[in-house]
């Protein structure tokens, strides 16, 4: 069972931003210089990552089932 089919691929998307993120951080500023440890683009996608995924926490930790509801027809559609 996979889950909801527009739930797997979120968290590919959402590794994928955090990546290019980190990539972004190490990026050398002006000059060729480096632009130093500040992080600033990570931490920003992280703090934004987690704050779209705050809902779907929420109805994992309140719903009897603990799992997110199906999309799906009941044909399978």
């Amino acid at each position: 069972m996979q889950g909801p089919e527009w739930v797997w691929p979120l968290g590919y998307f959402l590794r994928a931003k955090l990546i290019f993120a980190e990539e972004f951080d190490e990026e050398p500023g002006a000059g060729g210089k480096s632009a130093g440890p500040t992080k600033r683009a990570s931490l920003k996608v992280q703090e934004d990552c987690m704050r779209f995924l705050q809902n779907h926490r929420h109805h994992l930790q309140t719903d009897v089932w603990k799992s997110l509801p199906e999309l799906t027809n009941s044909n399978g559609s």
